[in-house]
């Protein structure tokens, strides 16, 4: 589970990422569960994380809307459900 909370001003995050199995594991599974974890960090780290930085930095410079890439169609929908609810935001 991963959870993102706002900073102390715009531009800053906090980043929680959490783990959890739903049973006991032997040894090797564990092992694996850990090395799935540790590659979805480098994940984040080295893609989501830069991507999110320049996102801000486009925002900062004025930029006041960004397009979401093909390749992310679970959060397209999230925007897309959002949007239909309560209409996209102008502001």
């Amino acid at each position: 589970m991963i959870r993102v909370y706002p900073g102390s001003h715009p531009g800053q995050a906090q980043v929680q990422f959490s783990y959890m199995l739903n049973g006991p594991a032997t040894e090797e599974k564990r092992e694996g569960h850990l090395q799935g974890a540790q590659f979805a960090i480098e994940l984040l780290r080295g893609e989501d994380f830069v991507a999110a930085a320049e996102c801000q930095q486009g925002f900062e410079a004025g930029r006041d809307s960004i397009m979401l890439g093909s390749n992310e169609p679970l959060l397209q929908h999230i925007h897309r459900l959002g949007d239909e609810a309560v209409g996209p935001n102008k502001t």
